[in-house]
């Protein structure tokens, strides 16, 4: 059995920005008196236009071989324009992209409870906002993605979910560390972890989800960032546990209650690694 998608999609995007700066008095950070602020002349500092527009074709089969066996064979096919003019600097920058991205997945049942799947996959995504200081607009970010898990049902109402991930983009924006008004972009991020997660129905009107998450992210090619440098606001463990009670019967069927813990771990503070966010805990209450 076949099941077959297939789209064009077109998007024209047109940006407009006008930046003008001035200089600001200091005031007392713990202390502000918003009254006695004022503002200096302001100069124009950054004025741009530019247009994008994009061309995507796609198509997709998903084939059933057997009642177990799953084979997902699909396609996109980009192609990009975008024009760039920096009115202040009397700049201009034009470019063309095109990229065809695959798509593959398997999903194989050896017996109905278990489910073994793997995909690969690949992406492509113009960078329509931001701009480098020297007026030039940016490639595009091009993303590899594998995938390998298995998802089992314990019971007619709890699933258990366990998977291997690894992603890698390249140019991806990030804000310029010598003029925050603009932008820089990385050579390649990596994503590579596991991920555990369980959700279902422990007993009547008692419910659980709950998951674990490891994940190791790192710039792995770069000109400026050193390589092996983790990415900022991505912490190496994650963990959550949230868990409902609805009463069954009686006068007040329906009403239920829920609690849930988040851990967060530590997480690097920016692309040079030269501070650590701490990790927490948050607690999560609700009455419905």
């Amino acid at each position: 059995e076949h099941e077959l998608l297939a789209g064009i999609e077109l998007i024209e995007t047109d940006n407009d920005a006008d930046i003008a700066v001035g200089a600001v008095n200091p005031i007392d950070l713990f202390a502000p008196e918003t009254d006695s602020v004022t503002l200096g002349p302001a100069t124009d500092f950054f004025i741009s236009e530019s247009t994008d527009r994009s061309l995507g074709i796609y198509l997709q089969d998903r084939i059933n071989f057997t009642d177990n066996l799953t084979l997902l064979l699909g396609g996109r096919f980009d192609l990009i324009t975008s024009d760039f003019t920096d009115l202040v600097a009397d700049s201009s920058d034009s470019f063309q992209e095109e990229e065809f991205s695959p798509r593959v997945g398997l999903v194989y049942q050896p017996i109905p409870e278990l489910a073994l799947y793997t995909n690969y996959s690949r992406s492509f995504i113009p960078n329509t906002f931001g701009f480098s200081n020297d007026g030039g607009a940016f490639p595009p970010q091009r993303g590899t993605q594998f995938e390998v898990g298995a998802k089992a049902d314990i019971n007619d109402r709890l699933s258990l979910t366990l998977a291997y991930f690894d992603l890698s983009v390249t140019n991806v924006p990030t804000t310029d560390p010598e003029d925050v008004f603009f932008q820089v972009v990385t050579g390649e991020q990596s994503s590579r972890g596991v991920e555990l997660f369980a959700a279902g129905e422990i007993l009547p009107g008692w419910s659980v989800t709950g998951g674990y998450t490891y994940n190791d992210a790192r710039v792995s090619a770069d000109n400026d960032i050193p390589v092996g440098n983790r990415i900022p606001n991505n912490p190496e463990h994650a963990a959550s546990l949230y868990t409902t009670y609805e009463l069954q019967q009686g006068d007040l069927e329906g009403l239920g209650f829920g609690l849930g813990l988040f851990y967060v771990g530590e997480r690097e503070g920016d692309f040079a690694n030269s501070f650590e966010v701490p990790s927490y805990v948050r607690t999560d209450a609700s009455i419905f």
